[in-house]
């Protein structure tokens, strides 16, 4: 894959999500990149998040495939993602330690409010290791701000990041 034509995804500075938040001392602070087809992030899973002796747990794996297919269709739809269906299927095992690599894609626009997004999640080797698919509940920011899960400045940045999608890339 030719990276040069990926371009770094803003994150907000004051977001605390597990995945991809800067203010969780405890969580993944997964970066993205993307262009108009594709995201990835890369990372190296800290030992604590194992479930077998340096085999990383499942449920971190969903949640690093989860994020990354949430923020592929957040930056190809410019709205909000709720995952409503996911499917992981694990392959070989993910080692603590080790450089991984997972990227996602939208496979299809079902409506306005869905697109069914696949995930995969590799290994050093390039071996795929873990795999998903999902679909997206798509929403705008007037939901996300009737919902209350943002305030104006969380708003104004999440706005911007959608802009991120729309530019050319």
């Amino acid at each position: 894959m030719d990276e040069t034509v990926f371009r770094e995804i803003p994150n907000m500075e004051q977001n605390t999500c597990f995945g991809c938040g800067p203010k969780n001392e405890h969580g993944l602070k997964m970066t993205f990149f993307g262009n108009n087809k594709m995201v990835y992030s890369e990372l190296i899973l800290p030992e604590y998040m194992t479930g077998w002796k340096n085999i990383t747990h499942g449920g971190i794996q969903s949640t690093i495939l989860d994020e990354c297919m949430g923020r592929c269709a957040m930056l190809l739809t410019r709205k909000f993602p709720f995952t409503k269906t996911m499917t992981v299927n694990y392959h070989k095992p993910v080692i603590a330690g080790e450089k991984l690599r997972v990227e996602s894609e939208i496979k299809e626009h079902i409506s306005d409010k869905e697109v069914y997004v696949i995930g995969r999640l590799f290994n050093p080797k390039g071996e795929l290791c873990t795999s998903s698919t999902s679909t997206m509940y798509m929403v705008g920011t007037e939901f996300v701000k009737k919902l209350g899960i943002m305030d104006d400045k969380e708003l104004e940045d999440f706005k911007y990041m959608l802009n991120f999608g729309s530019a050319e890339i």
